[in-house]
């Protein structure tokens, strides 16, 4: 066990003077050194404090070696012990003693310097006060680890490609100066601003090379982020450009050699970070830039009042074991101290030329709670499906790899273990053990036969190279095949913010709204994820499945992608493991249905062309996938490999592309689980023309169509598709209502997909669009083809709005709502009717855009979302009633309204006849 002590001198103001360094290796016996470390060429003290008097022996039987001296022929110590180190030569002076004595509580010990130390006012140094305990706070170790890009389970890193945890230490391994601040949070740390007068943190930082004194390079810690408004998972996202809410540096600064305090809220300067006023430097033994090797920083802080708080950061050079300076900050609010901790390693203006690393972070203190239920890791999430006797679980891990997986030729294999037993019993039963694969870190079991009419609990186990079990469990549900009453939730568009974390002022693509503050960069009104309303809602209303129809994750959300690399795969796992952050937590006790989309593949839009790899960069012209198809595939393990068996076709998709639709049978309903983006031709733009207008694709209208004629075990056929199949989205001035992305086009592709419909009496649910509408569609006429319901965005990224003129004219000037609702053709000449719509908010709010950077907020540039249309759907199946209803929710519904709480239009009943 690795053991030290840390004792420190304070002002009587409570600031940090210097410290001292009190550290153990590891002791497994007796008789192991306590190393102290202080000041050289003055006298010093280091007194050795007892919990408890103590008898002479019993002391040394705990390891303490006592000398005559030490006693002066006492029997027992009421209280201290002192060992009295005259004019040191050297910085290292060493006590006998255990682990085990230390651990027990009973030794702590604290340091009062001889000498000319003075504190800042220039008052004596005469003693100190502190008493701390045996090596406080250790929030992640990483001694033991070789190589391995998860930094471990107490700890969230942005961004994932940029870390990595190599020879025992972290290291931001980023060589690029965007973005700038990167972070690694501390997510099971909490500040409690009404517990205790204090706290502190400290971490050791590799000594940087020279390059990195160039170009205004930074590390240490950021406190108070997300400032106590956000969710400790959002607030774990602070990162990159500052803004509202995002906190306060302590850093040391290599340019200026020195150590000092930036602002991290500055929505003015978001990469410059300047430097806040008052601070009190206090100059040590040595220059900051001499230290060659690791660098001790210790920041304290401390409660004077109620909403005043001190704080001082301090240096030392761990190899000369030298004082290298401390810097005071006074007078600070609570607002600065709340929110997320977490390490700083910002790259300056050229990037980190060789990794900067972190070693032994620790964070202690009377302010500080534990919050060990916030592990994340290393299991970030389960997804599961059960089709008739069929079970397919995909189990999504953190990069565990240990140590040289990443290297070896042949390396051991990862391996999961799943187990189930029936929910109450007490005996589990093997299922199967799956290897890990890699480079997504995914395992699959797929069981047959399963008993779906029974309800099983279920645990994955991870056993590491350190024989420790990793344990993440689940519900595997019955099959509610009897239930009368069938429910399901669909979702879609799950932006995590509005303005990104490495964005300009306005955010990308955004202008300034006169007399308009933007909204705050770190606050709720910006930052959506973990999507903690949507979440508890749907654990409220507890469905029996969950279908996300796309667009789980944004590639330019919460930051953007280096679009050099088609292979990005270290991005998109930082973005999928957000997504199972917000998620698993209903997805690990349901059934779950996953569809990719565009976004989900690092396109704006996919015209899949069945499968054509798009060279140009340029997805408007001749379509197909801008990523490399082998990230196309494991983008697709990795949200929809637990998906039902897919169907099985013989006609070869180009670039080895694979298909995951299929169908599923599931509480006596019957789905077809479709893939409306990779067969489609592109559109008729630029320098290309296609020859057939393919929408759906001879597979899928062979699958639907056998699909259609098979009648049994199904009350009701449902289409679950990753879009619309008309375009139902105005501008704010115009009936365009001609979207390419949408299933409207091409117009001959999407006929024959609602003839495959029809005869199936089948009713689509869909997304993508943003915008929730229920319609019925037509191919001769209004009317006469299937019924289709789509889900609103859960955080609506990209505005949309159906509010075709003079409609729109006549709201602004009567300021009464009129009626959309009738029968319209969109601009590839598709009938439809629109029946409810879920439009988000006035006519002042359509004409700002369709960003969501900058959006009116009433003064209140903190808690106010502006997302009227935001939220998600649910449709309830009652069999014996023969009827579906159709529900829209807003983000955060307040369900005890009850149907109050829905968008205005809904709920939305059908009988099954209707369909």
């Amino acid at each position: 066990m690795d053991i030290s002590y840390k004792a420190q001198v304070r002002s009587m103001l409570g600031c940090l003077l210097f410290s001292c360094t009190v550290g153990e290796n590891a002791a497994t016996t007796l008789n192991d050194n306590v190393q102290v470390t202080v000041p050289t060429g003055r006298d010093s003290t280091i007194v050795i404090r007892f919990a408890q008097p103590l008898d002479v022996e019993s002391i040394t039987s705990r390891g303490l070696k006592l000398t005559r001296q030490h006693v002066d022929g006492k029997r027992s110590i009421e209280k201290d012990l002192e060992v009295t180190v005259s004019r040191v030569t050297a910085h290292q002076v060493y006590l006998e003693t255990t682990a085990s004595l230390a651990e027990s509580g009973l030794l702590k010990i604290t340091y009062q310097p001889g000498g000319n130390w003075k504190y800042a006012d220039g008052t004596r140094v005469d003693a100190l006060h502190t008493v701390v305990g045996a090596r406080p706070g250790l929030v992640e170790r990483w001694g033991h680890i070789d190589q391995r890009r998860w930094v471990g389970p107490n700890l969230w890193a942005n961004r994932l490609q940029d870390w990595q945890v190599r020879n025992g230490r972290l290291e931001c391994i980023t060589a690029t100066a965007h973005p700038p601040m990167r972070t690694v949070h501390a997510i099971t740390r909490e500040v409690s601003i009404q517990e205790g007068e204090e706290f502190h943190l400290a971490v050791q930082v590799k000594g940087p090379v020279n390059a990195l004194r160039e170009d205004q390079s930074l590390a240490g810690f950021l406190i108070g982020a997300g400032n106590g408004w956000l969710d400790y998972r959002a607030a774990a996202v602070v990162q990159a450009f500052s803004g509202l809410g995002g906190g306060l540096l302590c850093v040391v600064d290599y340019a200026a050699n020195r150590l000092t305090f930036r602002n991290n809220h500055d929505e003015e300067h978001g990469h410059v970070y300047p430097e806040l006023d008052g601070i009190e430097y206090i100059p040590g033994e040595s220059s900051i830039d001499r230290c060659e090797g690791d660098m001790l920083l210790e920041l304290t802080v401390r409660k004077e009042s109620d909403d005043d708080y001190t704080l001082a950061l301090t240096g030392w050079d761990v190899r000369r074991g030298t004082f290298l300076g401390t810097a005071v900050l006074q007078h600070r609010p609570a607002s600065d101290i709340r929110g997320s901790l977490a390490l700083v390693a910002h790259p300056g203006k050229a990037g980190f030329q060789a990794p900067l690393a972190f070693a032994d972070f620790r964070c202690w203190g009377p302010m500080i709670r534990i919050r060990t239920d916030r592990q994340f890791g290393p299991v970030a999430g389960a997804l599961y499906s059960l089709n008739g006797d069929v079970l397919r679980m995909a189990i999504q891990f953190m990069p565990l790899a240990w140590p040289g997986v990443l290297l070896d030729r042949h390396p051991a294999p990862l391996l999961a273990r799943l187990e189930f037993r029936k929910r109450g019993s007490g005996t589990w039963q093997k299922a199967d053990v799956a290897r890990i694969s890699q480079p997504e870190y995914m395992a699959f079991f797929r069981i047959e036969p399963w008993d779906g009419s029974q309800e099983y609990e279920y645990r994955v186990t991870f056993r590491d190279k350190w024989q420790k079990d990793h344990v993440y469990p689940g519900i595997i549900r019955r099959d509610p095949v009897d239930q009368e009453v069938v429910s399901f939730v669909a979702l879609t568009g799950m932006g995590v913010m509005g303005r990104r974390a490495d964005s300009d002022r306005l955010g990308e693509g955004a202008e300034a709204v006169e007399d308009q503050p933007p909204s705050g960069r770190w606050t709720p009104s910006n930052m959506w994820f973990p999507h903690s309303e949507t979440v508890a809602n749907i654990k409220a209303q507890d469905p029996d499945i969950i279908f996300f129809t796309g667009d789980q994750i944004y590639e330019n959300n919460p930051t953007k992608p280096d679009r050099r690399d088609r292979f990005p795969v270290l991005d998109y796992l930082y973005k999928w493991y957000l997504w199972h952050w917000s998620f698993r937590e209903v997805t690990r006790n349901r059934p779950v249905i996953c569809q990719v989309d565009d976004h989900d593949v690092y396109a704006g839009n996919v015209w899949g062309y069945s499968g054509a790899l798009n060279l140009t960069g340029y997805n408007y012209d001749t379509g197909g996938y801008m990523m490399d198809p082998l990230f196309v595939q494991l983008v697709e393990r990795t949200q929809c490999l637990h998906n039902p068996d897919p169907y099985r076709f013989t006609e070869p998709m180009k670039n080895s592309i694979q298909t995951y639709f299929g169908s599923l049978t599931y509480g006596g309903i019957s789905f077809a689980i479709l893939e409306d983006r990779k067969f489609k031709s592109p559109p008729p733009l630029g320098s290309y023309t296609p020859t057939d207008e393919i929408l759906l694709g001879t597979p899928q209208l062979r699958f639907l169509d056998e699909w259609a004629s098979d009648k049994a075990n199904a009350a009701v056929k449902v289409v679950i598709s990753q879009t619309t199949y008309a375009s139902t989205h105005t501008a704010w001035d115009d009936l365009g209502m001609k979207d390419y992305d949408s299933g409207g086009y091409p117009k001959e592709g999407r006929d024959r997909a609602l003839k495959a419909f029809r005869k199936a009496r089948a009713f689509i649910v869909a997304g993508d669009q943003h915008l929730g509408t229920v319609i019925r569609m037509g191919i001769e006429k209004p009317g006469d083809a299937a019924l289709q319901f789509c889900v609103p965005a859960v955080g609506n990224i990209y505005w949309r709005w159906f509010f075709p003129e003079p409609l729109l004219t006549q709201w602004e000037q009567s300021g009464v709502v009129p009626d959309v609702s009738g029968d319209y053709r969109d601009g590839f000449g598709n009938h439809f009717r629109m029946i409810a719509v879920a439009n988000p908010g006035s006519p002042d709010v359509m004409r700002l855009g369709r960003t969501r950077a900058w959006l009116p907020q009433d003064d209140d540039v903190i808690r106010k979302r502006v997302s009227k249309g935001d939220g998600y759907g649910r449709v309830v199946v009652d069999k014996a009633k023969r009827q579906i209803t159709l529900e829209c929710y807003p983000f955060d519904a307040d369900l005890s309204h009850g149907q109050a709480a829905q968008f205005p239009g809904w709920p939305q009943t059908f009988g099954f006849d209707k369909l």
